[in-house]
């Protein structure tokens, strides 16, 4: 009641006092009082939101944010930052920096301009930057003209200018960079300092006084490393004696001892290999840190890793092309071939494609806990997630004495959790006591953010946290049901999740403790795998270590990987030699990481992420060779490996006389394809039936299937001879409707005058864009599948259709040629691709957020039915999902559904079919059936 001062326009204009401004000199307000105003018929009090719905005056949503502006930022003159002053500062200064923006951004995001300021730091500091140069561009298109003079006569911010602006280049004074990222932010001393920033005579200071609390440490840990004085400096001077005195000093940085260029890691030190791979790396290493080092906020940001960097990367790959673990070594290239390197930063990238994939996009170290049970997350997902226990993970009987033993008394946390919204805490492992002899489960659902509660209630499990808590009131059973944590400390760590007593066990035995304990000389003498696993993630002594983990697993695993005729050394070599392209090799590769084998599924299911993990194979190459890797070597007959006279391994584009799948990142979208050259190791078969039968063969939504049956809008009547018989349709059948049916979780309806689908029926594949905004407290992925139920029903009650072999549920009928449609809970699926909503209102960044969805469903089609009935039939669909999701815009379970558009169809707003669907208007009104 009396609640209608919500934020509204461009820069959210909120409150009775703005809106009463509005109207005051506006509007009616005006006109009441006798005085002219631009809007005298628009009362801004009694309708505050004809700021949003005037499709008359359209421009008021940023007149409000305009007017905003002027009242408190053009006028904004505080602690000796004036906004014109400052502004016209940075343009005489040559528009360098972000000083001056990020003075901006505090002043509307947090009432000052340099945050924190009482209402907390400042939020999205480094996107609004980004935003800034991005419009700076465009009106400027790089080139600003030049403005006025100095008084010398010079243009501002020359060399020669000795107006107010300084040049880029180190300054007297630290300042903090309030980058939006607390954990890491750090002090500066580059000029020009930020107007308004505090400043400090060294480094240290500014990192004491402006991020004490900072508990990453990044601010400290980014200073500059100055050698320790020289013999016969004051006493106390140590490496940092030239900024304060009496101060910890800090430790230099670590070199290397040297190496005899006659031993074995001197000669690969020194090979052609290794500088051309070194030079490579080097030469890319800005564009590894900030354009594939990255990981997703919670807010859908892609910003740099703070755990994962280029010099750790490089110190570990030292480590590990030198002198390696048990005779092998980290891959490098070939030293008799022209430019072997190559060959060395292919396998380089496939490996930091992985990992990209597997936890730099996660910015963990640790495993997260994601398998949830029965909506929450049980705590013992630490000893094994998806029913595995990781401490049964043994070695082979003659590796045996390599593996960890299992200490029950061993306490443990993890260092890295997941950052959404209520995310759980950090894995951890403890003994069963009496007082507690049993795991409960981690409630992503708690608000613990209560500071108006009595007493005052805030979240302290972990660093930035916004809700959930550990609730230990019950035992609470994981996927493999079981419920304690005692002796589970072997959940996965390091850059490709090293799990399991065997693998901690052969590090230790060939790096650590156990090699000085047998004798045996070791990189980490000092260091004990088995006693203490978290030292991966948490040493920031050895902070190459969490790589190291993956790069002995990839030399263990993926490197020495031949089985089934697919060798990986052979199968790199042939990818460089073939001129780098298409997805072969690194589907193989990723099917070995994610699935064990190199054409999953192999046992352990489908491939995840193969689409993703080729993007970013794609991205590193690029990183690593600008777009043009240069020649290695050349093929037999003289000619450059992959030139058309070629005649070696690699197919030119182009139809081939076989099928093979796909390996779609996501299963239910998987497809069989025939274009040259065929992807190595994949299996082949003679026809597309036959691709789909084998390699998608329980492929619920039909995907495979259908995209076979599919021909270009020019063929004939009917869809009769689009296959051999009716071996299709016994495809689709055998592959995703009986054994559909077997699942609990498939949703199927009929919308004929029989009950079951005919198993000739033509399979449309309908895939299409939606977006959902919900509220921040909810994970997307947990209530997809409701949601899609609550649709589904919707739908069919639109349509006219009646749950599959239910005939008493049908309401009305629908046109001969829509036999039914059906479609599995978990079909949708967030896009991860497009990572943004489009079409979807602005959202309260506190309270909301709108994520993309692509939705499926399939619908079965009279075989007889003409090439325009079934294309009507599509259409008459969409418009029907797009009908529904505008009628059910609020739900229980979200705020609102946008219907976009048919999957890659672009935007449209697909008008009704009155021939197809009849007219429901008397179900508008219906509620979900679930």
């Amino acid at each position: 009641e009396g609640c209608c001062w919500w934020g509204r326009g461009v820069i959210q204009t909120s409150g009775v006092c703005n809106f009463g401004k509005l109207n005051y000199y506006l509007g009616a307000g005006a006109k009441k009082d006798g005085r002219t105003s631009k809007y005298p018929e628009l009362d801004f009090c009694k309708d505050p939101e004809v700021i949003c719905a005037s499709s008359e005056y359209k421009e008021l949503k940023w007149i409000a944010g305009e007017f905003y502006w002027m009242e408190s930022v053009q006028s904004y003159n505080e602690g000796g930052w004036d906004y014109t002053t400052e502004l016209r500062k940075f343009v005489d200064g040559g528009m360098t920096g972000t000083g001056f923006i990020d003075g901006v951004s505090g002043i509307v995001n947090r009432g000052c301009h340099n945050p924190p300021c009482g209402t907390g730091a400042l939020d999205g500091g480094m996107e609004r930057a980004q935003n800034f140069r991005k419009v700076l561009d465009a009106l400027f298109d790089g080139s600003p003209p030049q403005v006025g003079s100095s008084p010398n006569g010079l243009p501002p911010g020359s060399p020669a200018d000795s107006g107010p602006s300084m040049g880029p280049g180190p300054s007297g004074k630290w300042y903090p960079d309030y980058n939006a990222q607390w954990a890491l932010g750090k002090c500066a001393n580059e000029a020009p300092i930020p107007g308004g920033r505090p400043s400090y005579d060294t480094g240290v200071e500014c990192c004491q006084k402006a991020y004490a609390s900072q508990a990453s440490g990044n601010c400290l840990s980014s200073l500059p490393q100055i050698p320790s004085a020289p013999s016969g400096s004051p006493p106390g001077v140590g490496s940092l004696g030239s900024q304060v005195a009496g101060l910890p000093s800090q430790t230099p940085p670590t070199t290397r001892p040297p190496v005899s260029l006659t031993s074995e890691a001197g000669i690969i030190i020194n090979s052609e290999p290794f500088i051309g791979m070194q030079n490579a790396l080097d030469s890319a290493k800005d564009d590894i840190d900030n354009k594939l080092f990255l990981y997703q906020t919670p807010a859908f940001q892609w910003i740099p890793s703070s755990i994962y960097r280029y010099d750790d990367f490089k110190d570990s790959l030292y480590v590990m092309a030198t002198e390696g673990v048990a005779g092998k070594k980290f891959y490098i290239g070939d030293s008799d071939v022209e430019n072997g390197h190559v060959y060395g930063l292919v396998n380089i990238a496939a490996f930091l494609a992985q990992s990209m994939k597997e936890t730099i996009q996660y910015d963990a170290c640790d495993e997260n806990s994601w398998d949830l049970v029965g909506g929450k997350y049980p705590l013992s997902n630490a000893c094994g997630q998806l029913g595995q226990s990781y401490q049964d993970y043994h070695c082979s009987p003659e590796e045996a004495h390599m593996e960890c033993p299992v200490d029950p008394n061993m306490s443990i946390t993890g260092v890295t959790h997941a950052k959404w919204y209520g995310a759980p805490g950090p894995m951890f492992c403890s003994p069963k006591t009496n007082d507690q002899p049993f795991s409960g489960f981690w409630d992503h659902l708690y608000e613990c953010n209560k500071g108006w509660a009595n007493p005052p209630e805030s979240c302290s499990d972990y660093e930035g946290q916004k809700a959930g808590r550990y609730d230990q009131s019950m035992a609470y059973a994981n996927t493999a049901g079981r419920t304690d944590v005692e002796g589970c400390c072997w959940w996965g760590r390091g850059v490709i999740q090293t799990s399991g007593v065997c693998n901690f066990g052969k590090l230790n035995y060939y790096l650590g403790a156990g090699a000085k304990k047998d004798g045996r000389t070791s990189k980490y003498p000092e260091l004990d795998f088995c006693k203490d696993p978290e030292v991966i993630c948490a040493s920031s002594e050895y902070k190459e270590l969490k790589w190291i983990a993956g790069e002995f697993y990839w030399m263990e695993s993926v490197q020495s990987y031949n089985e089934g005729g697919w060798d990986y050394t052979t199968e790199l070599r042939k990818f460089v030699d073939g001129g780098m392209t298409g997805t072969g090799f690194i589907d193989g590769v990723s099917g070995i990481v994610n699935r064990g084998c190199h054409n999953p599924p192999c046992g352990t299911g489908a491939l995840d992420g193969g689409m993703e993990r080729a993007q970013n194979f794609r991205k590193v190459l690029d990183a690593l060779f600008d777009g043009s890797p240069p020649q290695v070597g050349s093929s037999p007959n003289g000619l450059p490996p992959g030139s058309p006279a070629d005649s070696g391994p690699s197919m030119g584009p182009g139809p081939s006389g076989k099928w093979y799948p796909d390996y779609n990142a996501q299963w239910a979208l998987g497809k069989c394809a025939n274009e040259a050259p065929i992807p190595g190791g994949r299996p082949s078969y003679d026809t597309g039936v036959e691709c789909c039968q084998k390699a998608y063969g329980n492929q619920a939504s039909g995907a495979c299937s259908s995209f076979i049956s599919k021909l270009p809008p020019t063929f004939g009547d009917t869809f009769n001879n689009l296959l051999p018989d009716s071996s299709m349709a016994d495809a689709f059948a055998t592959s995703s409707f009986t054994h559909a049916r077997q699942q609990m979780k498939f949703i199927a309806f009929s919308c004929g005058s029989i009950s079951e689908v005919s198993l000739d029926a033509i399979t449309v594949d309908i895939l299409f864009d939606y977006e959902v905004t919900v509220p921040r407290t909810v994970q997307p992925g947990h209530f997809l599948p409701s949601l899609k139920k609550q649709i589904m029903n919707d739908l069919a009650l639109t349509l006219g259709c009646q749950v599959a072999r239910r005939r008493n549920l049908r309401k009305y009928s629908v046109t001969k040629v829509l036999l039914g449609f059906h479609s599995a809970e978990a079909s949708d699926v967030i896009d991860g691709e497009k990572g943004f909503c489009s079409e979807s209102g602005k959202t309260d960044g506190n309270e909301l957020r709108c994520v993309p969805v692509i939705g499926h469903l399939a619908a079965f089609i009279q075989r007889n039915a003409t090439a325009d009935a079934v294309l009507a039939t599509k259409d008459a669909i969409l418009v029907s999902i797009q009908d529904v999701m505008a009628r059910k815009s609020n739900t229980d379970l979200s705020h609102s559904i946008v219907y976009v558009s048919e999957r890659g169809n672009g935007l449209q707003h697909q008008s009704n079919n009155h021939s197809f669907v009849e007219d429901s208007d008397e179900y508008h009104g219906s509620p979900y059936i679930i």
